[in-house]
């Protein structure tokens, strides 16, 4: 191996070890955060010209998943090697990006031969929402929509009320770069399949220059976003 292709993730290691021993949404949300920082290894054959072939691994449903690694040690477990194949460094958005421009890939495994971390589709669709974060210096205002989207908001009320998990939800204005966005805020436990059914429910309620973020009210942009604002569903 290449002293360039040396890897490693001690910190989301860890995170992985302790979700598995004791999972809060706290330790979950530390877990997301760091995964995006991180760089792995993947599986690859270089071609004529630098292209490079991503491998992939099958489930017992013969479903593709692309495997990653978070070290060197967990990359030799990869009893599929080939001698053409060697390790290829990836960000974990690279990674992300490959999984949604390619729909016969199910999913992401973290170490599949050790953790077997699963990230289903509908896991990487939380995790982009989700990922609505405000850099360092960046000028953020939050406020009460200037068009209120009533038709939208009564939606929502209607599939929340029918069998979800959903406790309280906001919906606020969002300007950041100049840009203005609605900033929908769910409380809820089960994000990662809740999240994405919103997004189609309200999808025809929106403007063709509309643009929505859903994000969890467990995250701590979600919380700080919120204070001093009453929910427009309240779980009674």
């Amino acid at each position: 191996m290449n002293k360039q292709n040396i890897v490693e993730n001690p910190k989301l290691c860890e995170m992985m070890k302790l979700l598995r021993k004791e999972y809060t949404k706290k330790i979950e949300n530390k877990f997301y955060e760091q995964l995006w920082k991180s760089k792995f290894l993947l599986p690859a054959i270089v071609k004529e010209e630098n292209k490079i072939s991503i491998i992939k691994i099958l489930d017992k449903q013969e479903n593709e998943y692309l495997p990653i690694f978070t070290d060197w040690q967990n990359f030799q477990l990869n009893s599929d090697n080939t001698k053409e194949s060697q390790s290829t460094i990836f960000t974990f958005e690279e990674c992300f990006n490959i999984v949604q421009s390619d729909s016969s890939i199910f999913g992401i495994v973290i170490n599949p031969y050790s953790d077997n971390l699963v990230l289903t589709r509908e896991n990487l669709q939380f995790l982009e929402k989700s990922q609505t974060t405000i850099k360092k210096g960046e000028k953020i205002s939050i406020g009460m929509p200037k068009d209120y989207p009533y038709q939208l908001v009564e939606a929502c009320k209607n599939f929340f009320e029918e069998g979800t998990s959903v406790k309280s939800a906001f919906l606020l204005q969002m300007v950041k770069a100049n840009q203005i966005s609605l900033l929908l805020v769910i409380e809820t436990k089960d994000e990662e399949t809740i999240l994405p059914k919103i997004s189609k429910c309200v999808e025809k309620f929106l403007k063709s220059d509309d643009v929505l973020d859903i994000i969890s009210l467990n995250t701590s942009l979600g919380q700080n976003v919120t204070k001093g604002y009453e929910p427009f569903f309240k779980r009674k």
